[in-house]
C-alpha cells in the first residue's frame, strides 16, 4: 500500500461500512419476499428494484473511490457545477426515499459558483450520505407528515457547503461532532461503520480522496450534515 494514498479508502472500517450497506439491501429484499410469500401475494418488482439499485449505488461509490485514488490528483480535481450535482443526487435518491416514506426536497435558491472537486466521488459521497439519512429519518417518530430531507447548497466563509438539512437533528450529526472533537490520530470513525451510519462513513471516506470531509452544518434554522468545498474562482459565474 502506498503511503501517500488516503488510508481511509483502504481501511477495514470502510470495507465494513460497504458490507453493512449491501447487507441491509439484501436483507430488505429477503424480508419483502418472505412477507409476499406469507400473504400469498406477488413480490413487488418496484420494491426489489429499489433495494437492488441501492446496493448497486453502494458498489459504485466504493469503485469510484478506488478509481479516484489510483489516478493523479491533478487529473481528477476540476471545476464542478453545484446545481447539476445536487439535481442528480436528488434523482438518485427518489426511489429509496419513497420506499422509506421520506421526501427529498431539492432546494436550489440561487446561482452557485462552481466548486473544485472530483465529480464522480462527490456525487457518490452525497448519494451515500443521503441514503444513510433517509434510512435514519425513516426510523424517527413522526406525526402525520412525511419526514422531509432538504438537499441544498449555500456559501460560507470557508467555501461552498453542499449538504442535507432537516427540521430535526439528523442521525449522524452527534456522531460527527464527537468524532471531530477527538484528536486526528484518534479518529478511526469505527463507530460510523455500524448499521444505518455506515453510509455516512462511506461518504466521509470518499470525500477524503479530495482532502474534504463531512461536518455538522446549519442552514436557515435547519440542522444538517454537509461538505465544504473550495470555489473554482477561475470559472465564477457572472
Amino acid at each position: 500500500m502506498s503511503q501517500d494514498r488516503p488510508i481511509s479508502v483502504y481501511s477495514p472500517e470502510l470495507l465494513l461500512g460497504v458490507a453493512e450497506q449491501l447487507q441491509q439491501s439484501y436483507v430488505l429484499i429477503a424480508r419483502q419476499a418472505e412477507a409476499a410469500e406469507a400473504q400469498s401475494l406477488p413480490l413487488s418488482a418496484d420494491s426489489v428494484r429499489t433495494s437492488a439499485e441501492h446496493a448497486l449505488q453502494v458498489i459504485d461509490a466504493f469503485n469510484t473511490g478506488l478509481r479516484t485514488i489510483l489516478s493523479s490528483r491533478s487529473e481528477v480535481i476540476e471545476p464542478v457545477g453545484v446545481a447539476a450535482v445536487l439535481y442528480d443526487t436528488a434523482q438518485a435518491l427518489q426511489a429509496q426515499a419513497t420506499q422509506h416514506d421520506v421526501r427529498v426536497r431539492l432546494d436550489l435558491d440561487s446561482r452557485y459558483q462552481p466548486v473544485c472537486a472530483h465529480r464522480a466521488s462527490l456525487q457518490a459521497a452525497l448519494i451515500a450520505l443521503g441514503g444513510a439519512l433517509v434510512e435514519g429519518l425513516s426510523s424517527e417518530p413522526k406525526a402525520t407528515q412525511t419526514h422531509e430531507l432538504r438537499l441544498t447548497a449555500h456559501q460560507s466563509r470557508y467555501g461552498m457547503v453542499l449538504g442535507f438539512y432537516s427540521k430535526h437533528v439528523l442521525p449522524g450529526v452527534q456522531l460527527l461532532r464527537s468524532e471531530k472533537s477527538q484528536p486526528q490520530d484518534m479518529q478511526p470513525f469505527v463507530s460510523a461503520s455500524h448499521s444505518k451510519n455506515s453510509g455516512i462513513f462511506t461518504a466521509d471516506a470518499l470525500l477524503g480522496t479530495m482532502q474534504a470531509s463531512l461536518t455538522p452544518s446549519k442552514h436557515k434554522s435547519l440542522h444538517g450534515i454537509g461538505v465544504v468545498l473550495p470555489k473554482a474562482h477561475q470559472l465564477q459565474m457572472v
